[in-house]
């Protein structure tokens, strides 16, 4: 890498004779400059000794073949780096290798190579080590250490022929702690080499696994915007093969507010900026970026670039794009660059944009809906009132069903533009079968969300104007269908017990208590006539639960209903099935030899049952009390033996041993508890054995110290000792 020229001389006049500054050649200057001014030292040998290598493949023209490394095990304890460049002769290794500062690569830009002082980094981690050249036939080892002194030298060990390929190779020793802080150190260091080098010795001869290429969201010559977080998150300056982190509070300084902006949103996310050798100075160290003058001009120049490249690639997508629609979706994916989309001009009406800049389109509020109804006031006359003619449903994937229960959605229902979902809306017209054409459709087309459009009024006219009004107000959004547009599915796509029905008669829940108490959607279908419905047996059905549906929406059904039947089945207490009957039918349970009960007639006995259980308050009182025992005592004094039984903790812990077991052969589980709803606090009980509890270390206030001083018993001499202490002070007489 070429230096950047130092200022001019400076002109003096008067004074006396000028004296030159000097180094001195002693073990001190060598340390500093081999070891002490590196942080990372293992980083920087992997660093160092590969960037050496490529320098010397790119002076022999070979920039396609790599170099090898060899990495320490147990077996094999060393660290090498072995290229196929020019190698060194021997002059070469006196005047330039064991000179500090001198360089062959300080005058061009095609090295990555300028202090003269990367060869000697092995120096940072050991006193010794290893160089073989091959030069023009000829091998010749050297020995590199310290000598007594303090200074570094270097010894030609053989000189033999060879045939092997020109090259150099590094080799040095590793301490078997240091073995995998030297596999991660080339996969750091090294992770923006074009050509990766030939690891051996890796795992057993496994390939090694490098860092996994990122995918990007913008490239260009210039700068390469990371798709997503994970894959460091920050910013490198990538200069030739290395790359460097960018210290964004050195640049931002020079940058316009909105560049700087930018340069802290790509941060976040990951990005990095590309330079040629040269282009950016560097610490002697090469392990950061050094910020004067010609480095802060070359990053405020290529950060500029890249924000006008991706306004002008951002402004240019969204002009191409056909619809609201996909200018929406374009928006939605690019939250990287919000802040840049932002400044452009977007008119993506209907769309609305949400707290999070992310844009919906609100299915309920298209003007097609819109139904015109008369209407007597108060006063008899007639008056226009326009409302909403149309009821939505929402569908979603569950499991291997791919279509499941339903809520309704009203006129809230939103479109995110998204890719990753699949997403479509149907409208039922007067189609047969429209749940089963729905369901296969949903399945075939593999959908994730499905908005299911119900109209309220026989004037709505359901036709290809209407869907296509409806694409239009969702910005082109071009996934919308009628049902009776749909393909019929396969006959024996979904199993009936009865085939002479076009619906079924019933719907019948689970009873498992995660059943959906909203809509019947996903509710197994019964097509018996009413009177013919039976048990899971087969037995006929002498008591049964119903709710009504409209639409296979479940009907007038009050919150806490609903989540008092989910725990009565879970309890285990619900004895009859639990059907939806379509309201229409209703009139027909009177004439079975059945017994219908409405779902909350039924929930209000059941729960009028539970909270007749005497064992409900024995229960709820006695788990309250072992609670306050247990936190009160604690596990280490709880496992102390031979307390004198009128101590305050040995009373306290045989109530709450009486609790447990109390509380364990009461049957209650959770769910009947929270039918019951009792508050076990207002049991006067409570408040008694709160209160000794809390006056339980009165007169033995040390033994505080010993439940709070750690985990598990006390145990031997302690435990003996505690007890004497508790039986001396702690009875009460």
């Amino acid at each position: 890498m070429e230096l950047a020229k130092l200022n001019g001389p400076v002109s003096t006049v008067g004074g006396g004779d000028a004296i030159n500054f000097k180094i001195a050649a002693n073990a001190k200057m060598f340390r500093i400059l081999s070891d002490n001014m590196y942080q990372d030292k293992i980083g920087s040998i992997a660093r160092e000794i590969s960037c050496n290598a490529l320098d010397s493949h790119i002076m022999a023209g070979n920039t396609e073949t790599p170099f090898l490394i060899h990495l320490p095990d147990q077996f094999e304890p060393w660290f090498a780096v072995r290229d196929y460049g020019v190698g060194m002769s021997p002059d070469m290794v006196k005047d330039v290798f064991c000179s500090y500062g001198e360089s062959t690569k300080d005058q061009s830009n095609d090295s990555i190579g300028a202090f003269g002082l990367g060869a000697k980094t092995p120096f940072a981690y050991s006193d010794q080590f290893n160089i073989v050249s091959i030069f023009n036939g000829v091998m010749y080892a050297y020995s590199a250490f310290y000598n007594s002194a303090g200074l570094p030298e270097i010894m030609l060990m053989a000189e033999t022929p060879t045939t092997e390929h020109n090259g150099v190779e590094i080799k040095m020793g590793v301490k078997p702690a240091d073995f995998n802080r030297f596999k991660e150190a080339i996969r750091d260091q090294l992770r923006f080499f074009p050509v990766k080098p030939k690891v051996t010795n890796f795992n057993g001869g496994s390939e090694f696994n490098w860092h996994s290429a990122p995918k990007y969201l913008f490239e260009s010559e210039s700068v390469k915007i990371y798709q997503s977080q994970g894959y460091g998150t920050r910013a490198y300056i990538i200069q030739g093969p290395v790359g460097y982190p960018l210290d964004v509070n050195q640049v931002v300084g020079s940058l316009t507010p909105d560049e700087a902006s930018f340069l802290r949103t790509l941060v976040d996310t990951g990005v990095n900026f590309q330079f040629k050798i040269g282009e950016i100075g560097v610490t002697a160290s090469r392990e950061g970026v050094e910020y004067n003058s010609h480095t802060l001009t070359s990053l405020k120049t290529r950060i500029a670039a890249a924000y006008k490249e991706v306004k002008d690639w951002i402004e240019s997508k969204i002009a191409n794009l056909p619809n609201a629609y996909e200018k929406a979706l374009f928006v939605n994916e690019n939250s990287t660059f919000r802040n840049i989309i932002n400044t452009v001009k977007l008119d993506l009406s209907p769309a609305t944009k949400d707290t999070s800049g992310n844009y919906n389109f609100a299915i309920g509020t298209c003007p097609e809906f819109k139904v015109e109804l008369d209407y007597t006031d108060m006063s008899g006359n007639v008056q226009k009132r326009t409302v909403n003619g149309i009821s939505i449903t929402e569908y979603t994937r569950s499991g291997l069903n791919g279509f499941t229960g339903s809520r309704n959605t009203s006129n809230d229902a939103h479109i995110r533009p998204r890719r990753d979902i699949k997403v479509a809306v149907v409208i039922r017209d007067a189609a047969k079968t429209p749940v089963a054409k729905m369901r296969h459709y949903f399945k075939e087309n593999n959908l994730e969300r499905m908005y299911a459009l119900t109209p309220g009024y026989d004037t709505m006219k359901l036709d290809a104007a209407f869907v296509n009004a409806l694409k239009n107000h969702l910005g082109g959004f071009d996934n919308v269908t009628l049902v009776s547009a749909m393909p019929d599915p396969p006959k024996t796509a979904y199993d009936r017990t009865r085939t002479d029905y076009s619906r079924p008669t019933a719907y019948r829940a689970s009873g498992s208590g995660h059943d959906d108490l909203d809509s019947v959607a996903n509710w197994n279908r019964v097509y018996d006539k009413l009177a013919e419905l039976t048990t899971d047996d087969g037995d006929d059905l002498e008591e049964a639960i119903y709710v009504t549906v409209d639409r296979q929406r479940v009907e007038s059904i009050s919150y806490d209903t609903k989540r008092l039947y989910a725990d009565l089945c879970k309890a285990g207490v619900v004895d009859a099935p639990l059907f939806g009957i379509r309201e229409n039918d209703v009139a027909k349970l009177a004439a079975t030899d059945t017994k219908w009960i409405k779902l909350d007639d039924y929930v209000k006995a059941k729960r009028d049952e539970v909270l007749a259980n005497p064992n409900i308050k024995r229960y709820s009182v006695a788990n309250a009390i072992q609670q306050i025992v247990e936190q009160a005592i604690g596990p280490r004094l709880n496992t102390l033996t031979g307390l004198h039984p009128r101590t305050s903790i040995a009373r306290l812990s045989r109530v709450g041993e009486r609790s447990k077991a109390i509380a364990s052969n009461s049957q209650v589980n959770s769910h009947i508890l929270r039918i019951a709803g009792y508050d076990a606090e207002k049991h006067p009980a409570i408040a008694v054995v709160r209160n000794a509890a809390k006056n339980m270390f009165d007169k033995i206030p040390m033994v505080q110290y010993v439940s709070r001083a750690g985990y598990g018993g006390v145990n031997g001499d302690e435990a003996k000792h505690v007890v004497e202490y508790i039986n001396h002070f702690g009875v009460n007489r």
